[in-house]
């Protein structure tokens, strides 16, 4: 949208603004007046009309009014000629306002303040007429019959406090589909000053409508010129503004497009001079912050991983936000050095930084190399995340396990002690995000699978194994066939309510204990089996010739250990087979 739309459109907006608001406060303040005004006629017309009633047939009638009166007795009343002449009246005072005064009566109090029995109505012998010739009429208000004055405040106070009132608000009367209002007044015995009846009067706004649609259309009509008028002015300041702005724009399209060497011409020496001005001065600094900014953002990109930019659909690290996070289904791996607190107590700080950085490098691009991301390096740790299908996870175990062989051998030749690791692989849900604050953000993955993922790495101590991973990654798997695992047990690890199944993955092993493992696995699970079930006799006997075979098979060994304490201390009596880990 360009300079000279924006300007008609803005002065089209304020234009519609103002003649809006005023169009809007003259017809409040009409609308006000004119309420006003109606209500002093209502309650003028209400007193006038309680004061002109024949006092001598307002007496015969209240004379016969009762509660629950016969129909022949009501028949006999609504034809006598005091009841007519009453009828008569009410009907003039309606007359004398035909367009505004829609309903006249007069009411008579009874014991109960929210009732009252009417004593006559402007309508009642008109609607009788039209039953008695078989016409549809509904709630016909004959002599005596009750009504229930309750929703009408101003009516009970006229009857409590014997003065004249007129009802606040206008109310939708649904039948006639228009807004009336009452106006009510006591008609009171000349002799006596005494209270005989109230007489009501309903006044519509008809006549209030259709002045205030006269008055909109008045309104209308300005705010149209108004809007006609402005539409034309700013199309010929648009022309004035934008024509200087255009040029500039070609400049500066110029530069966007890369032509660092495009400069404004300045042609005058108003604010569109200063600003071309300015913006070659800009273009300048443009220049010189592109070349810094480049350098600062190759070097950022070693500290966030463009995996988490992608995850978060952003295209630079400058459009990350406080809070941006997505949800999805990953598989994490978390592997560890042993005891490197104790091997690093050998070392100097620097010494130490140097061996963590050598392993680093050599298995942080094998985690690259297998659709992987690492997510931080937590002192000697590994946190990764692996998007895709988690066979690529275990792969990338397996490559670590093997570039540590070449790692170690090179370290013995160097007279270091070879390094062992530990690696735990889990599946589930995460939480891709930033976190921090204002001034200082960093992006994490949050969800309870990572911290699985952890317990299960630190379970490869206990159990004695390289690397572990859970049943809902093994279920996972694309290419199940291309991994050589056998089952360990069911552990509920700290922190966790539930158990969870585990393997270790034995790729990667040296040959002969990967031959070892792979021969006797079919056993060993069987072991397990009967050791999940109690059957300790059974499991003790397959899992006693597995460790016999072969003394290093740590995972035989933490079983047998376990055994022998259940036969002392018998198994307990929700025995599930499941291990509860004590320590993280």
């Amino acid at each position: 949208m360009n300079l000279r739309v924006k300007i008609l459109i803005g002065s089209l907006i304020l234009s519609l603004i103002v003649s809006v608001s005023l169009a809007y406060t003259s017809f409040r303040i009409l609308q006000n007046e004119l309420y006003e005004e109606y209500r002093d006629r209502l309650i003028h017309t209400s007193n006038l009309g309680s004061q002109l009633l024949d006092q001598d047939s307002l007496h015969f009638l209240l004379s016969n009014l009762k509660e629950d009166l016969s129909e022949e007795k009501v028949d006999t009343i609504q034809k006598s000629k005091e009841f007519k002449e009453i009828y008569e009246a009410l009907n003039s005072l309606r007359n004398s306002k035909p367009n505004l005064i829609q309903f006249v009566y007069i009411w008579v109090k009874t014991d109960n303040p929210e009732e009252v029995l009417y004593l006559a109505d402007a309508d009642v012998l008109h609607l009788l007429e039209k039953k008695a010739k078989g016409e549809s009429v509904e709630d016909i208000s004959t002599f005596g019959s009750k009504y229930d004055i309750a929703p009408f405040p101003e009516a009970r106070k006229t009857f409590e406090q014997n003065v004249s009132l007129v009802e606040k608000e206008y109310r939708l009367d649904v039948e006639f589909n228009t807004y009336s209002i009452s106006g009510y007044s006591p008609i009171l015995d000349k002799k006596t000053g005494k209270q005989l009846a109230v007489l009501g009067v309903d006044m519509t706004d008809i006549n209030i409508r259709e002045a205030l649609k006269k008055s909109t259309l008045v309104s209308a009509v300005i705010g149209i010129i108004t809007v006609i008028l402005t539409s034309l002015s700013s199309l010929l300041l648009g022309n004035m503004f934008v024509k200087p702005i255009l040029e500039l724009n070609k400049v500066v399209l110029q530069f966007g497009a890369k032509d660092f060497s495009a400069r404004s011409k300045i042609q005058s020496s108003d604010e569109v001079g200063l600003l071309s001005n300015n913006f070659n001065h800009m273009a300048e600094t443009i220049v010189d912050y592109d070349i810094k900014i480049n350098e600062l953002l190759n070097s950022m990109r070693r500290f966030v991983p463009f995996e988490f930019l992608n995850f978060l659909d952003k295209k630079s690290i400058t459009e990350i936000s406080l809070g941006d996070q997505v949800n999805q289904e990953m598989t994490v791996f978390f592997s560890d050095i042993r005891s490197f607190t104790k091997l690093s107590e050998s070392m100097t700080p620097r010494e130490t930084f140097n061996f963590i950085n050598s392993y680093l490098k050599r298995m942080g691009p094998l985690i690259r190399e297998n659709k992987g991301f690492i997510d931080k390096y937590i002192g000697d740790s590994i946190m990764a995340i692996f998007p895709t299908d988690p066979d690529y996870a275990l792969l990338a175990g397996i490559s670590i396990r093997k570039e540590l062989v070449l790692y170690n051998s090179q370290r013995l030749s160097y007279g270091y002690p070879p390094i062992h690791i530990g690696i735990g692989i889990h599946t589930g849900n995460l939480m891709l995000g930033t976190i921090g604050e204002s001034q200082r953000m960093d992006t994490t993955v949050i969800a309870d699978s990572v911290n699985l993922a952890s317990r299960i790495e630190g379970l490869t101590k206990f159990y004695g194994v390289t690397t572990i991973i859970t049943e809902i990654t093994k279920s996972k798997l694309k290419n199940p066939d291309q991994f050589n695992m056998r089952f360990i047990g069911l552990v509920q690890v700290v922190g966790k309510e539930e158990s969870v199944p585990i393997y270790e993955v034995y790729d990667g092993d040296d040959e002969k204990t990967f031959e070892f493992k792979h021969r006797t696995t079919p056993k060993f699970e069987e072991a397990m089996q009967y050791y999940i079930e109690g059957k300790l006799k059974e499991s003790h006997k397959l899992i006693k010739e597995i460790y016999l075979e072969n003394i290093l098979d740590k995972p035989s060994e933490v079983y047998l250990r376990k055994i022998k304490y259940l036969y002392k201390h018998g198994l307990p009596a929700d025995w599930k087979g499941v291990d509860r880990m004590l320590s993280k």
